[in-house]
């Protein structure tokens, strides 16, 4: 995917190059939808009410919940 998913988000930049595609692919899957409405935070620790979002995201997109 491109990098337009990732325009929303005022922190774009702070993002690593080799994960640039990889996050704007599960920001426009919704499973990554970052910690406000304009911060994704790459480089902040994640809660664990976080990975518990992530992993039901993914469960929900693979059709097992």
């Amino acid at each position: 995917m491109s990098r337009l998913e990732l325009r929303p988000y005022g922190d774009t930049a702070a993002v690593s190059a080799w994960a640039l595609s990889s996050v704007a692919d599960n920001v426009q899957a919704g499973i990554v939808s970052g910690r406000s409405g304009n911060e994704l935070a790459p480089k902040d620790y994640i809660t664990r009410a976080e990975v518990s979002k992530i992993i039901q995201g993914l469960l929900q997109k693979s059709g097992l919940i």
